[in-house]
Order: C-alpha cells, then sequence, then structure tokens
C-alpha cells in the first residue's frame, strides 16, 4: 500500500482548520468620539433647479438658484468590535465538537479589539442657505432660447412641434450648467400644456361662435318679430308681409354705412358681381308687374330687388358682369369637437343656445355674407375654404322668414 506524502497531509490538515478555526463573526460599528471644525473651510455651491407648469397660453418655466454652504471637519471615530456566532460559525462549532471555537478563541483577543480612526468630512450648512429667482440665464428647449428673468419664462407651444430636447440651461457666455435639476417630464408638461391649449381654444370659438350670432341676430331683431309662425290667416300674413318689408327698409336705413365685424366666417366662394342686364331689366318689369298685387311700388321695395337674383337664376342673359368681385361668405359652426377641420359641416346663426351640447338640436338661420371687392388682386388672393375674421362697412341687410334666411352685404 502507497504512504500518502507529507504535502497531501498538510493540505488536508490545513483545510480542516479552515473550515474549524471561523466559528466567530466579528461586527464593526463606526461611533464619533470627537469632531474639531476646520477654520476657513467653508465653501458654497450654486445648484438650480427648474420647474414647469402647463396653461392653456403655454409652459411657464420657473428656475431657482440655491446656494448651498458646507464646512468640514475632522471626526475621531471609535471603530467599535463585537464578537458574536452567526448560524453557520454554530454549525461549526457543533461539526468540530466545540475544539474549532477553542482553537479559535485566543484570535479574539486582537480581532475584537476596538481602534481609532480619523476622517475629514463636509458637513451641510442648512441654516446658510439661500434659494433666490435666477437672472440672466437662458432656458433651451425645443430648439429654442429663452431668457430668465426675475426666474421665470414662458415657452410658447407653436416653438415645440417637433419631438422635445430636453431642456438645457445656459448663462450669458452660452456656457451649459451642469448642475440643473429638472423638477417635472418636460414631455409630459408639453403634452398637457397642449390639450389644456385645445380646450381652450374649444370653448373660445364656440363662445366666439354664440357672440356672432348674438350680433347678426341683433340687427335684425325689428324685423323678425313679423316672421311668420304658421298659424296666421292670409289676411295676417299679407300685413305682416308689408310689416316686414316696413322694417326692413327701416333696418337698411339705420345700418347703412355702419361698422360690422365677426370673429369667424367661412369663404364658400369668390365670383364676379353682376347686374341686370337691358334684358334683366325688361324681364324685372315684368316681373314687377306680376307683383303689383303683392307689393306696393316694387320698384322701389327692396325686398322685391334684392329677391330678384332668385326669381331670375336661371336666366343667363339677364346679368352681366359689373367689374367688381363678390365674395360669399357663411357662419361656420363648431362640430362637436368644436373645432373647423375637414372643412365645416353645418353652417349658420343661433339664439337657442347656451352650451356646446345643444349645437345638434337648435334650429338655424341661414345666414351669407357677401363682401364686394373692386380690386381683382385682392379677389384673387382670397382662399376658397378659409376661416377668418370679417369686418367691414354694411351696404345692404336682406331677410326672409320661409324659411329664414339672412344676407348682408358689406364692402
Amino acid at each position: 500500500m502507497k504512504r500518502e506524502t507529507i504535502p497531501n497531509k498538510n493540505f488536508k490538515i490545513s483545510l480542516i482548520l479552515l473550515l474549524l478555526i471561523n466559528c466567530y463573526s466579528i461586527r464593526e460599528e463606526l461611533i464619533p468620539e470627537k469632531k474639531v471644525l476646520i477654520p476657513n473651510s467653508e465653501t458654497s455651491n450654486v445648484n438650480y433647479e427648474i420647474s414647469f407648469v402647463a396653461d392653456a397660453k403655454g409652459i411657464k418655466a420657473q428656475v431657482l438658484q440655491k446656494m448651498t454652504f458646507t464646512q468640514s471637519s475632522e471626526i475621531t471615530y471609535k471603530n467599535h468590535r463585537t464578537v458574536y456566532m452567526d448560524e453557520m460559525g454554530i454549525r461549526r462549532c457543533a461539526a468540530s465538537f466545540g475544539i474549532g471555537c477553542i482553537l479559535e478563541a485566543p484570535t479574539l483577543i486582537y480581532r475584537a479589539w476596538d481602534t481609532e480612526t480619523t476622517k475629514i468630512e463636509s458637513e451641510p450648512l442648512p441654516e446658510k442657505e439661500k434659494i433666490t429667482l435666477a437672472n440672466n440665464l437662458y432656458l433651451k428647449v425645443c430648439g429654442n432660447n429663452y431668457p430668465i428673468r426675475d426666474g421665470n419664462t414662458e415657452i410658447k407651444l407653436d416653438n415645440c412641434i417637433n419631438e422635445p430636447f430636453t431642456p438645457e440651461l445656459f448663462d450669458n457666455n452660452q456656457t451649459k450648467i451642469q448642475y440643473a435639476k429638472i423638477n417635472q417630464n418636460f414631455a409630459s408638461v408639453l403634452s398637457q400644456a397642449k390639450l389644456l391649449a385645445a380646450e381652450n381654444k374649444k370653448n373660445e370659438m364656440f363662445e366666439n361662435w354664440i357672440r356672432d350670432s348674438s350680433y347678426i341676430l341683433n340687427i335684425f331683431a325689428e324685423i323678425r318679430k313679423f316672421r311668420k309662425n304658421g298659424s296666421e290667416s292670409q289676411l295676417q300674413i299679407k300685413e305682416q308681409q308689408n310689416l316686414l318689408e316696413t322694417s326692413l327698409l327701416t333696418s337698411n336705413k339705420i345700418y347703412h354705412k355702419k361698422q360690422f365685424s365677426i370673429s369667424a366666417a367661412y369663404l364658400e366662394d369668390v365670383i364676379p358681381e353682376k347686374e341686370l342686364s337691358s334684358i334683366g331689366k325688361v324681364k324685372a318689369k315684368e316681373l314687377a308687374l306680376q307683383m303689383k298685387g303683392y307689393i306696393v311700388d316694387p320698384e322701389k321695395n327692396i325686398i322685391f330687388k334684392l329677391s330678384l337674383g332668385f326669381q331670375l337664376a336661371l336666366c343667363e342673359p339677364c346679368f352681366q358682369e359689373t367689374g367688381r368681385f363678390e365674395a360669399i361668405y357663411a357662419i361656420p359652426i363648431p362640430d362637436i369637437n368644436d373645432s373647423y377641420e375637414n372643412i365645416y359641416v353645418r353652417s349658420g346663426i343661433s339664439n337657442e343656445i347656451n352650451k356646446k351640447s345643444e349645437i345638434d338640436s337648435a334650429k338655424l338661420i341661414q345666414t351669407k355674407i357677401k363682401v364686394y371687392y373692386t380690386n381683382k388682386q385682392k379677389a384673387l388672393e382670397l382662399k376658397k375654404g378659409s376661416i377668418n375674421p370679417l369686418t367691414g362697412i354694411i351696404k345692404t341687410l336682406y331677410y326672409a322668414d320661409s324659411p329664414e334666411y339672412i344676407e348682408i352685404a358689406i364692402e
């Protein structure tokens, strides 16, 4: 039988001792015993905090400058060591029948000895902290620089059409400030601001439509008193028609050359203005003779004159171009989402609506605004389908009540 070599025996003995002599563990705890402030060691540091708030007009940004102070101290710690036996140590002690623990015990004399250590540490001085509104800085976001004045600036939504960049802070020398804490996620704030702006625009459009409706109906208030309601006798209808004609004539005199202005008008088309040709004038006289029994002096009656266009609509030779141009506008109604997208679906005015949800069930009055241009180039520049505010001077008013129809000519 081959005898085991001496090196192999030593290795096995070392392995056994390693397993046995590890019954105890040492827990260390640093306990401060003495602190000495280091003279002239106070230092300051400047940091910035950026906060964003979304509103309907954009994003408001506030930049605060925080100046913090620290002071260095020399601190002496006692490294307090505590001997304990964990679960693994108990197992090892039991496995060696307590011999390992006895053999390891003498080493605890130096292993568990308390020592001292000294460290230089910086401590904050919160009582000296200063927070002020930042100045003379620039906030760069969405590819634009916004100057910071008294800690504030406002970011325009129109400048953040594309994906927003991470906000960055720069000084007057265009050096980027590294220590700037951003308190909110800018992309989230931007999204919220766009939603608020959209909602604000919806409300504004609806309010403008209500205001425009009220404004136009106020002009025609006296005339509309004589509109038919369907329960009149033939005699009453004739009498109301005469009263309506008189009221329309009076209103034309009152509002002639008065300023007219609405917040939104939809351009339906631009056409050459036409007037009666010699043939048309003959036809008009014939129609006037036919209307003698219904209208006193048709040739002087404004309703008759304004309705000639409808009466002779299919008679092409009855009209000739005047050299002027007629832009025809309608009053657009915001849809259920309060937008004018997809080219307006409905048009008209109403005084029966107080809230947006009532639009679909409201009785509407079709309304046309006609604007006259003598300059052909200006007429050519008008874009069909565009929606814009409209202003001008009133030329004539026209009203029909079956169904209700309003027309205002301005120039």
